[in-house]
């Protein structure tokens, strides 16, 4: 149990402050989409100790009061600190979230159980106290699991880059006024599947692969198909990017490509990609970012696309 006593009672004060701290003025991490997740997952661990800290406090204030009614207060008042906490996060320019809210709400019901859990001498009520406690740290990191699992299929599908019909993709697409509408059925056997997407007018509606497996190194060629069910022709740019990009437009692979109605196939040399700037090579083992878009887009537009691969 924690006590509220001379040194003690600084630490955890100190160690409620830090918690709050971090989760207000640590910005998150801009690597990879992991690092943001498990940053994200971490709320749910710090409103253990936030929970913990709080309910020896409410302890001590309501002492005499039903196990119950301080459970309730330790549970709402935890909830308001976490809603404080996004709310304070969107004036400091950091994103307010719905999903952290329910992580710190995972982290507070486990935090609860554990806390209970010390006071609890019977066998079966410790056993449920740790299975709810298992559950919210489960479902606080749910989203970690998930993207760790989603990691392992990219890598699994590649030189695939895409599997749009496989979950794990949605993790690494991001859509610009355009949206992914299911798998077409092939009219030939010798051609890939095709997906249909609707592009939205506007400028430059696109779809980005964003952390592609990144090491293109000993592969030859890009390769996806496009079929265009429009009368007039489509104007479309394939743009690629290493982890050194500073995003100015010459700082990047791009390529221009009209798509004529009918069937289209898209094939670029990784070579051309790696030497298409002038101030430096394309590092083929980082690659960051694969995005096709689109121009002078006036009214809805419809695309079949492949999956893209790159191959030997």
């Amino acid at each position: 149990m924690i006590v509220f006593s001379g040194s003690y009672s600084n630490l955890y004060k100190t160690i409620f402050v830090v918690s709050l701290a971090v989760l207000l003025l640590v910005p998150l991490p801009a690597d990879t989409l992991w690092l943001r997740e498990l940053f994200n997952s971490g709320h749910s661990v710090v409103f253990i100790f936030i929970t913990l800290i709080l309910f020896e406090y409410v302890n001590i204030r309501l002492k005499g009061f039903h196990p119950v009614i301080i459970s309730l207060v330790v549970l709402a008042t935890a909830f308001v600190i976490g809603v404080f906490i996004e709310m304070t996060q969107g004036l400091l320019q950091r994103e307010a979230s719905v999903s952290d809210l329910s992580r710190n709400l995972f982290g507070i019901i486990a935090g609860l159980s554990l806390a209970i859990y010390f006071q609890q001498k019977a066998w079966y009520n410790r056993l449920a106290l740790v299975s709810v406690m298992l559950t919210g740290l489960f479902l606080g990191g749910y989203s970690l699991i998930e993207l760790s699992w989603n990691y392992y299929q990219r890598s699994k599908a590649f030189p695939l880059l895409t599997e749009f019909e496989k979950p794990w993709t949605k993790s690494f697409v991001r859509f610009n006024k355009a949206a992914f509408q299911g798998g077409v059925v092939k009219k030939n056997p010798l051609e890939a599947t095709r997906y249909k997407f609707r592009f939205e007018p506007g400028l430059y509606p696109g779809v980005s692969i964003i952390e592609p497996v990144e090491n293109w190194s000993g592969y030859r060629i890009l390769h996806f198909d496009v079929f265009s069910t429009n009368i007039d022709n489509v104007k479309m740019v394939l743009r690629v990017h290493d982890k050194q990009h500073n995003q100015d437009f010459r700082d990047r692979f791009n390529r221009h490509f009209i798509l004529q109605p009918g069937f289209n196939r898209i094939v670029v040399e990784l070579a051309e990609i790696r030497d298409a700037l002038y101030s430096r090579k394309i590092d083929m083992a980082n690659i960051a970012g694969v995005e096709m878009f689109l121009t002078e887009v006036e009214e809805p537009l419809y695309l079949e696309i492949s999956n893209i691969f790159i191959q030997m």
